[in-house]
């Protein structure tokens, strides 16, 4: 494992963490802050501390479910690390993948949740999953696929759509739910859309959203919005359209995670 390089207060969390709160119930694996913005803001009693590069934050939600989430960056070889991590240093019982996904299909809209019931990647892999969440208005299950990259034109959401019978995309799910096999941890994938499969995505809001290439655009992406792109009106509407989102999923996850809490209380 890599060095921890969080400050001293960060260290003294460390050992709080790992000694006394060492484990947990539901861990969540995501790519930055801004995704999960407000949960961070729901757990009680929170602690943070850094971990090979990455960013953990462990705390309650509600009085007794215990919850460690890990900001792991950009791409398939962080997000195992993070995975590994998270299930080394505190052994929760479920870890749900999630973040922001692109739809690639017509069943699958802008601003809806999406949930996996299978991760395909584009060489051969695909790795099932048991869904106890059912679908609603809002919420979906399908088949979602793991790419190299994050699919930007709508042809090419068309064209991988009809090659793989899948309905969204990310970059990084299948490494978290490999991990998780591996180790005997149950696993959810839940996207949240924030582009339809008729939409182009601009480089600089793929670059911000999906594929952030620096720890300060991970952990501020908005900022690096305002500062760098030469159209602040479509800034100002993805922005809202990805806090929108953000929000809606956040909302989602808060009332998975305690039923999920709520199931090994019983177990």
């Amino acid at each position: 494992m890599a060095s921890n390089t969080s400050t001293n207060t960060d260290s003294s969390v460390h050992r709080d963490l790992t000694t006394d709160r060492s484990t947990a119930h539901i861990g969540l694996v995501c790519t930055h802050a801004l995704e999960l913005k407000s949960l961070h803001g729901q757990l009680d009693r929170h602690r943070r501390y850094s971990d090979g590069g990455m960013r953990f934050t462990g705390g309650f939600l509600g009085p007794s479910i215990r919850v460690a989430i890990v900001e792991a960056g950009t791409g398939f070889a962080s997000h195992r690390k993070a995975t590994e991590l998270l299930v080394k240093e505190h052994t929760p019982a479920w870890i749900l993948s999630t973040g922001f996904s692109s739809s690639l299909a017509d069943d699958v809209r802008a601003g809806d949740l999406c949930l996996a019931s299978e991760i395909r990647d584009t060489h051969g892999q695909q790795l099932e999953l048991s869904c106890p969440i059912p679908e609603s208005k809002h919420a979906t299950l399908r088949r979602h696929l793991c790419s190299d990259h994050h699919p930007v034109v709508s042809d090419e959401k068309r064209q991988l759509a009809g090659e793989y019978s899948v309905s969204a995309a990310d970059t990084a799910s299948l490494a978290v739910a490999q991990v998780c096999e591996a180790a005997g941890t149950r696993c959810l994938s839940i996207r949240a859309i924030i582009d339809g499969p008729d939409e182009d995505l601009p480089r600089p809001i793929v670059e911000a959203l999906f594929e952030p290439t620096s720890s300060e655009l991970a952990r501020n992406p908005v900022s690096r919005w305002l500062r760098g792109l030469r159209q602040p009106q479509e800034v100002k509407g993805w922005m809202s359209r990805a806090e929108t989102v953000a929000g809606r999923l956040e909302h989602f996850l808060s009332g998975v995670i305690r039923q999920l809490g709520e199931q090994l209380d019983k177990q």
